[in-house]
């Protein structure tokens, strides 16, 4: 495999895997919102729905930032993967 290849699947791996943070996030905040709220959780879903989808995609981000930093000390990138970004001269 070659490194444009590499950096492709890392790319896809990188978005399932953060889109698979903040499903579990989602839904984990959801049942513990219920938890906490019980019956009346009816009468704050819209507030509670935003706040929930909020926690879920910066807990998210913080994750994949943590991940991706502890990735980019274990394996060193210039070897396997192409740069997405060039330099402008």
């Amino acid at each position: 495999m070659n490194k444009k290849l590499n950096t492709v699947l890392f790319l896809i791996g990188a978005f399932i895997v953060s889109c698979l943070l903040i499903i579990i996030l989602l839904v984990g905040s959801i049942i513990i919102a219920s938890l906490i709220f019980g019956e009346n959780l009816q009468n704050y879903t819209e507030i509670v729905s935003l706040f929930l989808i909020l926690i879920s995609v910066l807990g998210s981000f913080f994750i994949y930032t943590c991940l991706a930093k502890w990735f980019s000390k274990k394996v060193d990138m210039n070897k396997y993967f192409t740069p997405i970004f060039k330099r402008k001269r």
